[in-house]
């Protein structure tokens, strides 16, 4: 009867000291992790349970392999939930590196342009090309920064938005968790009365 206890205490507590056991099949349980759980039914049925009848100790058996698996996938939700905002928070430590790269590049090639089309047009107009070169300078510049600005917006953007998409999703899947034990527990309850 309490074998799925005894497996849920040992995985819990790692310990096998101070266990009680059945006479009939062998199997041991502690009995802190079997008052745990017993609290544990309490106050999710408010159901007070006496071990000393056979339909109680049939209810909390029957709890525990109903009910376990919902209770497991809350756990797995929250771990979840857990590892995509850290992953969330590591990537923006991460973000002013990543757009520092990318403004340089743009500087690289908006300034790779200009050079280009400076070297044509020096090779038409001759020597008035140093003249023009700074002249248009500060224009290039203001043009590649307004640019450069619009797509690092554009990304940051993008890449915020991806963040909060999946921390929502992360925490509509606990939710979705919690209503799913929420709704098997009141079926189980009804099966129990």
């Amino acid at each position: 009867m309490f074998g799925v206890v005894g497996g849920v205490a040992g995985a819990v507590t790692g310990e096998d000291r101070n266990a009680n056991a059945c006479l009939d099949c062998g199997t041991s349980w502690r009995a802190a992790d079997l008052y745990k759980t017993l609290q544990i039914i309490e106050n999710i049925t408010d159901t007070k349970l006496d071990l000393a009848y056979e339909e109680d100790r049939n209810f909390i058996n029957d709890f525990i392999n109903e009910i376990n698996p919902y209770i497991e996938k809350i756990s797995k939700a929250e771990k979840n939930e857990r590892f995509v905002i850290k992953k969330s928070k590591d990537e923006l430590a991460t973000y002013p590196a990543t757009f520092f790269l990318y403004a340089a590049i743009w500087y690289l090639f908006g300034f790779g342009i200009y050079l280009t089309l400076f070297v044509m047009i020096a090779a038409v107009i001759g020597g008035y090309a140093i003249i023009v070169l700074f002249i248009s300078f500060p224009f290039v510049k203001k043009t590649i920064d307004k640019l450069k600005d619009q797509e690092i917006k554009k990304e940051k953007a993008s890449f915020e938005i991806k963040n909060r998409k999946a921390i929502r999703e992360a925490v509509k899947l606990k939710i979705d968790a919690k209503q799913d034990l929420k709704y098997e527990i009141e079926n189980f309850m009804d099966r129990h009365s």
